[in-house]
């Protein structure tokens, strides 16, 4: 387990006291003060080199620092000027349009492949890469994957999908693919003969729509749904994130970006970006700075550990740079804990003695609080025995700083 997977616990008091200390600059990029040819980004990403890759309505748009490149409408063999989707890993670039299918992009003459090599559909929505040999679409016909061999199409005839529309595709570590739709739920497809549908008729899932998924560094599936806002599968069970069960305000989310340190990126149709670090909650809105003048948020992204960009419907991209990453620095302490998740002791080791502790559950409510810990203690046995099943979050004090984990009991 590492630390801080979990937001959203103990910052109820603060809402709606938003805190903007760490957000120091937010810059937006539009067609009126860049070469940017259109203000609808539909995607965005970032390579090893930091090289922006921004799919708009009318073009592909790249920037290296000062050095931008725009591909159009036959260059390289690109047929169309609406960009949907961009996937980038380590040296594979691929990319979606609306209406002409997939691109790699690659020499004089970029790849291209349509229906007639048998995609699903030419609107590709999302685009994931596993390895050079495995690649997978997420399109208005279907989830396309790439064998090394051929395509090979998974729909609602050959699989136990119940909707051809998929909005996002991920790979997780394990090449484990993972699918949204609207109105089909999440799908798993581990092989050719296992895989498994969630739906809220045979799951807790409550929201049938995933607009967006991400997966982080723990494999937990974070979802963007337009009715049940940010949803969350441990591998369990579901967690809902709203207005009612936690400090995200809305039932909407158009999109998510789960960070490596546990950070949360969620955007929504009209409500702009939040981001969610450990205890706070810090929003990016056209209601707290006037430069932004679409709060519709299409797509997120890192450039780095300070700095967000953030795509919009008609608004063009936003920059927003952080005064501090966000990231919790563990100033060099070791620490293990587990198991995770546990039954009746949760066991926690640190190269630093632990001075105290505290238990929450996802509404909030405490277990334990500031519980002391005798002095110079470096390994703890918390007895979790009483702790109903579920989602909690951790706190433990060290040289009088607090980290923070979650950890699952059942």
């Amino acid at each position: 387990m590492t630390k801080g997977q979990v937001i959203f616990i103990i910052i109820l008091a603060l809402w709606p006291g938003f805190l903007f200390c760490q957000i120091s600059n937010v810059e937006v990029i539009h067609t009126n003060n860049s070469l940017l040819p259109s203000n609808t980004i539909w995607d965005v990403e970032v390579d090893h080199a930091g090289t922006w890759w921004v799919a708009t309505q009318e073009g592909l748009y790249t920037a290296t620092g000062e050095d931008i490149l725009i591909y159009t409408e036959g260059l390289y063999g690109l047929s169309e000027n609406d960009i949907r989707s961009v996937c980038i890993k380590e040296d594979n670039i691929w990319i979606g349009g609306f209406q002409t299918g997939l691109y790699k992009i690659e020499g004089n003459v970029w790849p291209h492949y349509t229906t007639e090599n048998n995609l699903p559909s030419n609107y590709i929505k999302d685009i994931a890469i596993y390895s050079d040999n495995r690649l997978a679409l997420a399109t208005s016909g279907g989830i396309g994957e790439w064998n090394g061999q051929e395509w090979i199409q998974y729909n609602n005839q050959n699989t136990t999908l119940v909707s051809t529309n998929i909005t996002s595709v991920k790979y997780d570590l394990n090449g484990t693919l993972w699918a949204g739709c609207i109105n089909g739920g999440l799908y798993k497809r581990v092989n050719e003969k296992e895989s498994q549908l969630w739906t809220n008729v045979n799951s807790s899932l409550f929201d049938n729509t995933i607009s967006d998924l991400a997966i982080d560094n723990l494999g937990q599936i974070w979802l963007a749904s337009p009715y049940a806002g940010l949803q969350l599968f441990n591998g369990l069970y579901f967690l809902v994130f709203n207005s009612q069960t936690s400090a995200f305000p809305y039932h909407s989310a158009s999109s998510v970006n789960a960070y490596k340190d546990g950070i949360i990126l969620v955007g929504t149709n009209d409500q702009g970006l939040f981001i969610y670090d450990y205890d706070h909650l810090y929003p990016v809105s056209s209601d707290y700075f006037s430069q932004i003048s679409s709060d519709d948020i299409t797509s997120l992204a890192w450039e780095n550990d300070s700095v967000i960009l953030a795509g919009t419907l008609e608004g063009g991209l936003l920059k927003i740079t952080l005064s501090l990453p966000l990231s919790i620095a563990t100033d060099n302490i070791v620490i293990n804990s587990g198991p995770n998740p546990c039954m009746d002791k949760l066991f926690l080791r640190a190269s630093a003695p632990i001075t105290a502790y505290n238990i929450t559950d996802i509404s909030g409510h405490s277990f334990y609080t500031n519980i002391p810990v005798p002095l110079f203690e470096n390994n703890l046995s918390i007895d979790v025995s009483l702790l109903n099943k579920g989602l909690y979050h951790l706190q433990y004090k060290i040289n009088d700083r607090w980290y923070h984990e979650k950890f699952i009991k059942f």
